[in-house]
């Protein structure tokens, strides 16, 4: 049995539970959001060892059975009674995360990424070096809370500069911005928190790389002058792109560098044909990506799961 973990809305759990359904796989839903209030779970070490779970909408499940798990994006319990403070709810997410991840690693399950890969590879300094190391272009990059030393930096790139969040929150979308004038007054935070300063890499298309296990789904399209906000790029086209043998192969070596099975990867393709990695997002969407190019992403994701589940 498969079990993926995310919540009932989640259009690519659907998509990929129904392509499963198809092959004739079983799978169920770890509904996040509902933990703590609709289901129900016990984990047993006496004489007699068990794992049950009580799943809303799917019944009693023996967690002994799950094969494989999809740790497709964790959200956080929706609590009754609320919890009082935020560090109250905080506090109940990680009891949650802790326990459901012990009794599936208990087993000997096999993940789509483990939740501590996942963790260390979603933080951008740590994946930025080890694209480095492993011979992957990257922009030029500080990370600071130093005011003077990103004033420098900008000063060093002409003014042109991203900056963006080392880590993105859980309850919004913080996008890549574009450094102009008027940030320069922000600066006197800086100290508050360490943000990423990086070139900005100028290049004529941006890639959206899928990888699913060994598969390599790329996707191209135009980078458009004056766009910053990541949503506003779904309206470009895409088309599929063949990546170089290196590049590909570069991009193997680092999943398994990040002990990541799946993830999406961004990159720019400069004038000159050279490739820049920017980041990788080891929980990231893929169906606009396939909507647009017809790539058979939903099918690879869900052969990998059943394979892995055998």
């Amino acid at each position: 049995m498969i079990a993926i973990v995310s919540t009932a809305k989640d259009v690519h759990y659907r998509c990929v539970a129904e392509e499963l359904r198809r092959m004739g796989k079983k799978s169920f839903l770890v509904d996040f959001p509902k933990l703590g209030n609709e289901a129900r779970f016990t984990m047993a070490t006496g004489d007699e060892r068990y794992q049950r779970w009580s799943v809303p909408g799917h019944g009693p499940v023996d967690l002994e059975q799950v094969r494989c798990v999809w740790y497709r994006r964790i959200y956080s319990p929706v609590l009754k009674p609320a919890p009082t403070s935020r560090a109250d709810a905080d506090w109940a997410l990680r009891e949650w995360r802790e326990a459901t991840t012990a009794a599936f690693e208990a087993n000997g399950t096999r993940f789509l990424s483990a939740p501590t890969a996942q963790e260390l590879a979603s933080m951008k300094p740590y994946q930025l070096r080890a694209a480095q190391r492993l011979g992957l272009r990257i922009p030029d990059t500080i990370m600071t809370n130093d005011a003077e030393a990103a004033r420098a930096f900008v000063h060093k790139h002409g003014g042109r500069v991203v900056h963006k969040v080392v880590k993105s929150p859980r309850d919004r979308f913080v996008p890549t911005r574009r450094w102009h004038a008027g940030d320069e007054a922000e600066l006197d935070t800086l100290h508050l928190t360490p943000t990423l300063f990086q070139e900005q890499i100028v290049a004529p298309y941006e890639l959206r790389i899928t990888i699913v296990g060994r598969k390599i789904f790329a996707a191209e399209f135009p980078v458009e002058t004056g766009v910053t906000d990541a949503r506003r790029l779904l309206d470009v086209p895409y088309k599929p792109h063949s990546l170089p043998q290196e590049v590909e192969a570069l991009l193997l070596r680092l999943m398994d560098e990040l002990n990541v099975q799946y993830g999406t990867i961004d990159m720019k393709l400069r004038e000159d044909g050279e490739y820049v990695f920017l980041e990788l997002n080891p929980q990231g969407q893929f169906l606009y990506s396939e909507i647009k190019t017809g790539l058979p992403i939903t099918r690879a994701m869900a052969e990998f799961l059943s394979e892995e589940a055998n």
